[in-house]
């Protein structure tokens, strides 16, 4: 496959969304870095719209790789979701990515990863890696969004969101390790993975989770968000 190749140290402004692939393809892409300093930064620009959003065939083979996606404007203006899939998506890598001041980072939503592995009704999701990352600041929801066949989550750091920093509606052999969760919103699961329904229940299976971190804080933030602290309650 091709790899896409950012300078370290620089920032990549984007203006529109982008659709890189297809479920099925036979090729792949890796969007990573050269050179030296700090990852490249990527934001947007009078844009605030999904980075990443490939819907209805969704996409496969695709390495992101020592990159930091910063999801919001130069005036404090957040776009929309960095990467956005549905249906059909298959071994997609994150590592050593850093995700800032975004709505939610990573979204991969319908029906996906419902039906079985070998399935060929273009509903499948199968190989989602999330490895040695960190999230900082989702702004609009739930960093991290999946429900998928093989997904992993390992040596990744979130910090601050206002929903569920992980929610996974579906897993079929999840691996999750070595995490740490910093500052939920009270009344909000840091890490919640639940069973798929679409007319009968799927629960989740084959799953191990092992030497996470859920960091208890005091939600500082008042009123009627999802935050709903009042400045005195715990998260725990």
């Amino acid at each position: 496959g091709d790899m896409i190749l950012f300078n370290r140290g620089q920032y990549f402004n984007y203006t529109k969304g982008y659709s890189p692939g297809h479920g099925r393809a036979g090729y792949g892409y890796m969007f990573s870095s050269y050179g030296t300093g700090e990852n490249p930064v990527i934001k947007p620009e009078n844009f605030t719209g999904t980075l990443i959003n490939q819907t209805g065939n969704g996409m496969a083979w695709i390495t992101f790789k020592d990159l930091t996606f910063r999801g919001s404007m130069d005036n404090g203006t957040a776009a929309g979701e960095i990467f956005f899939t549905s249906q059909e998506t298959n071994q997609i890598l994150f590592q050593n990515i850093k995700f800032e001041n975004v709505s939610r980072a990573i979204v991969i939503s319908g029906k996906s990863g419902y039906s079985g592995a070998s399935s060929t009704s273009y509903d499948v999701t199968s190989g989602i890696y999330l490895v040695n990352s960190s999230i900082y600041n989702s702004s609009k929801g739930t960093s991290f969004f999946a429900a998928a066949h093989r997904i992993a989550l390992v040596d990744t750091i979130m910090n601050f969101s206002e929903n569920h920093q992980t929610y996974f509606a579906y897993v079929d052999r999840g691996f999750f390790y070595n995490n740490t969760f910093v500052r939920a919103p009270f009344g909000r699961e840091a890490f919640r993975i639940s069973g798929a329904s679409d007319g009968s229940w799927r629960p989740s299976k084959d799953i191990y989770v092992g030497k996470n971190k859920i960091l208890g804080w005091i939600d500082p933030q008042s009123g009627t968000s999802v935050h709903g602290g009042q400045a005195a309650r715990y998260y725990y």
